[in-house]
């Protein structure tokens, strides 16, 4: 296989993965999401060393279309999507957030309750008389 045909492959693989995030990211399935984010993390290595070696073999190539290079269009594909699954992140976190913080206040509230009815109790004894 020659270093073009290793870099799409490379790309296709990236963008299934990144399909995957999303679907994992809707799901708020973090640790898949993270054995996911591990298996790009493998790719970066093969991929960069996949454009070195087609760059090395073809210096200043560009394909017939606009002269863009070959892998520009999914590449776009690609950062776009990126971009979806990090926005789609940042609103999964600040939801989160916003529960987290409904949750801290319902317990201030069951705290304050519970100190208007039971009083407060030093040292946690109680006498009856």
């Amino acid at each position: 296989m020659n270093a073009r045909q290793m870099i799409n492959r490379y790309l296709d693989r990236w963008l299934q993965l990144t399909q995957l995030e999303s679907q994992a990211i809707e799901r708020s399935d973090w640790p898949e999401l993270t054995d996911l984010q591990t298996a790009k993390a493998a790719l970066q290595r093969p991929l960069r060393a996949s454009l070195d070696q087609w760059k090395a073999r073809n210096p200043g190539a560009d394909d017939a279309e606009g002269g863009e290079p070959f892998f520009r269009k999914i590449v776009d594909r690609l950062l776009a999507l990126e971009t979806q699954n990090g926005d789609l992140l940042a609103a999964r976190k600040q939801a989160a957030l916003e529960r987290k913080r409904m949750v801290d206040q319902a317990a201030r509230n069951l705290r304050m309750v519970r100190e208007s009815y039971a009083g407060n109790l030093e040292n946690g004894w109680q006498v009856y008389s």
